[in-house]
C-alpha cells in the first residue's frame, strides 16, 4: 500500500496495490521515466511472487488502460481459455451443483478445481507482453520491468502476516477445496510451498527466479512459443490435462474497445470481456441514477435496502454474460443490459420489490489481487488478475516455479449449456473500471474478491460521487453485499440495529468479514493531484 507521502501529489504518477513491495516496484519505474504501462508490469510482475497463492503468471487478467497521449481506451483480455482436450466423460454424473450464484461448479471428486485438469491456459505474460510492446514509453527495457520479480524471487522476502495465514490454510467447503488439499497430490508443490510458515520468515523461490529471467531475455513469448512453453506443454500431456502444448503456442489477448454509460455527470467505462463484471458496475450505476442515495444516511437500513436491490438486479442481468458466451448473444445482452432503458425497468421495478436476486447459495473466493496506476502523462491502468481460488490448481511444473490457475471450475461439467466446457472458452474474473470528468481522466479503480468486486467497487465510487469521501474514505468505509434474493451480508462495523431493521423488512441478514479489497487512485480534477485509496482491508 502506498505510504503517507503517497496520498497526496505525486508529479510523475501513482501506484495502489494490496502488495506493498509491488507498490515499490511500480513508484520506482515511474520515477525513472517510466509510464503507467510499464509500472503496472513492474508491479504486476511482483505480485505474482510475493503474493503466489492468488496470483501469478500461470493466471488470468483484465488489462484494462487509458493511454493518454492517443487518448484511447481499451481493454487487453489476458483472460484463461480452456484447452482443446476433452474433460473425463464422467464429470457430466459427478457435478453435484454449485458453490455460488455463478462461479464454481462441484465435482464429487473436486477433479475441476485443483490438479492438472483444472488448469486452463494462462494469459496474464502474454497480455503484459502486448501491453508493453503497444504502450509501454520505450524508456525501459523489458528486463527491467522483471528485474524487481527476479530479484525477490532469487534473493526472497519476508513473509507478511496475511501469506503466512494462507500458507498454513486448511479449511475448504465445496467448490474451494484446501490448500493442504491441493498440496497434498502435488509433491512439487508441497517441496516449494507447503512448508508450514510463519510471518517473518523469508521465502526464496529459486526456480520462479530463473524462469522469470529467462521472460526477462527471451520475451513474453517464451512463455507460451519458446523452451518455457514445452515444458509446460509436455507436463501437460504427462499428466492428462485439458491444455495442450497447441493451446500454448496459438494464445492470443485480444483488445476489445469499451462499454461507455454514464452516472451523474461522469463518464464509466467499463472492461468488456466474457471473464469481465466492469459491465455489471456500469448497469447498477446507471439503475442507481434513479435514486438519491445522497439523501439518505449512508449505511443506514433505507440506504442498504435501496442498493442491495441495485446489487441483485445487476446479479441477475449479468450471469449470462460469464463465461464468454457465444459473440452475437453476447453482445445482444451486453446491449440490452447497460442501456437506459434497462436501467428504467429496474428503477421502477426496485421501487416495489425487494425479490430481486439469484437463487443458490452466494460466496466469494479469497483469491485475485489488483493494481491500479496512472503516471503524469494521464495515463492509466486497472488491472485485476488471479489465479483462481487459493492457491489456484495447486499444480507446479517441475523446474518452473509457478502455480497455475484453476479456471476450468468456473465452467459447468455438463454438456450442452450456455457456460458448458468449450475449448477457447475465455474464463476469469473483475472489474476493473474507468471514469472520466468532462473528458478528463478521474478514476482507475478495481478489487480482487469474486463476487464482491462488483458491489465494493459499486459503493466505493457512490461514496465518492454521492457522499463526497476522500478515495481514501471511500474504499475504507464498511460495506454489504448482496446477490442472491433475500440475502444481505454486512460487514461487522455496521450497527446491530440497523442487522435488526433490515430482519424485520423480510431480509435474512449475515455478517461478513471480506468485502473485497478496492484499489482506486483519484485524479483531483482542479489541481490534478493523485489521490490513493488503498484498501485498509488489504493489511
Amino acid at each position: 500500500m502506498p505510504g503517507a507521502e503517497e496520498k497526496g501529489i505525486i508529479m510523475n504518477g501513482l501506484v495502489v496495490a494490496p502488495e506493498p513491495q509491488a507498490v515499490q516496484a511500480g513508484m520506482e519505474v515511474l520515477a525513472k521515466g517510466g509510464n503507467a504501462v510499464d509500472a503496472a508490469i513492474a508491479a504486476a510482475f511482483v505480485q505474482g511472487v510475493v503474493n503466489p497463492l492468488l496470483c501469478g503468471i500461470g493466471g488470468s487478467g483484465l488489462l484494462f488502460l487509458h493511454h493518454g497521449p492517443t487518448d484511447e481506451t481499451l481493454l487487453i483480455d489476458c483472460s484463461c481459455t480452456l484447452g482443446s482436450n476433452l474433460p473425463p466423460a464422467d464429470w457430466p454424473g459427478r457435478c453435484v451443483g454449485r458453490s455460488e450464484a455463478y462461479g464454481r461448479y462441484i465435482l464429487d471428486n473436486e477433479d475441476n478445481q485443483m490438479g492438472y485438469r483444472s488448469i486452463a491456459t494462462p494469459g496474464v505474460v502474454k497480455g503484459a507482453g502486448e501491453a508493453y510492446r503497444r504502450f509501454g514509453s520505450g524508456r525501459l527495457s523489458w528486463t527491467e520491468l522483471l528485474a524487481p520479480a527476479r530479484q525477490l524471487a532469487q534473493e526472497g522476502f519476508v513473509i507478511d502476516k496475511s501469506l503466512a495465514r494462507q500458507l498454513r490454510s486448511t479449511g475448504g467447503s465445496p467448490g474451494y477445496p484446501s490448500w493442504q488439499r491441493k498440496l497434498a497430490g502435488q509433491p512439487t508443490t508441497a517441496a516449494l510451498l507447503g512448508l508450514p510458515r510463519q510471518a517473518g520468515e523469508r521465502l526464496v523461490q529459486e526456480d520462479c527466479g530463473r524462469t522469470l529471467q529467462r521472460l526477462a531475455e527471451n520475451g513474453a513469448d517464451e512463455f507460451y512459443s519458446g523452451r518455457i512453453g514445452e515444458e509446460m506443454a509436455r507436463d501437460m500431456e504427462m499428466h492428462s490435462a485439458l491444455i495442450t502444448g497447441k493451446d500454448l503456442q496459438q494464445y492470443e489477448a485480444p483488445t476489445a474497445a469499451p462499454v461507455c454509460g454514464r452516472y451523474r455527470g461522469y463518464e464509466v467505462r467499463a472492461a468488456v470481456s466474457g471473464s469481465s463484471s466492469s459491465p455489471q458496475v456500469l448497469s447498477m450505476l446507471q439503475i442507481l441514477e434513479g435514486f438519491a442515495p445522497a439523501a439518505m444516511e449512508h449505511n443506514s437500513p433505507d440506504y442498504i435496502d435501496l442498493l442491495s436491490r441495485v446489487m441483485r438486479a445487476g446479479f441477475a442481468d449479468h450471469v449470462p454474460l460469464k463465461c464468454d458466451p457465444p459473440f452475437s448473444v453476447a453482445l445482444h445482452l451486453l446491449a440490452k443490459y447497460t442501456s437506459p432503458r434497462r436501467a428504467a425497468y429496474w428503477q421502477e421495478r426496485i421501487a416495489t420489490d425487494m425479490n430481486i436476486g439469484l437463487l443458490g447459495p452466494a460466496g466469494h473466493s479469497p483469491g485475485t489481487t489488483h493494481v491500479s496506476v496512472i503516471d503524469g502523462a494521464g495515463s492509466a491502468v486497472s488491472w485485476t488478475h488471479t489465479i483462481g481460488s487459493l492457491g489456484g490448481s495447486g499444480v507446479i511444473t517441475p523446474g518452473l516455479g509457478f502455480l497455475y490457475n484453476n479456471f476450468v471450475g468456473h465452467f459447468n461439467p455438463r454438456p450442452g449449456y450456455w457456460d458448458s466446457i468449450v475449448a477457447g472458452k475465455r474464463g476469469g474474473g473483475g472489474a476493473p473500471l474507468l471514469l472520466f470528468k468532462n473528458g478528463r481522466l478521474f478514476m482507475a479503480i478495481g478489487a480482487p474478491g469474486g463476487s464482491r468486486i462488483f458491489t465494493a467497487v459499486l459503493q466505493a465510487i457512490v461514496n465518492v460521487i454521492d457522499h463526497g469521501m476522500s478515495m481514501e474514505e471511500a474504499v475504507a468505509a464498511p460495506r454489504f453485499h448482496s446477490e442472491e434474493d433475500g440475502l444481505i451480508f454486512v460487514e461487522p462495523a455496521i450497527p446491530e440495529s440497523t442487522v435488526r431493521e433490515l430482519q424485520a423488512r423480510g431480509y435474512r441478514v449475515r455478517r461478513s468479514t471480506y468485502m473485497a479489497r478496492v484499489q482506486a487512485i483519484m485524479v483531483e480534477q482542479e489541481t490534478g493531484r493523485l489521490l490513493a485509496g488503498a484498501d485498509p482491508r488489504s493489511s
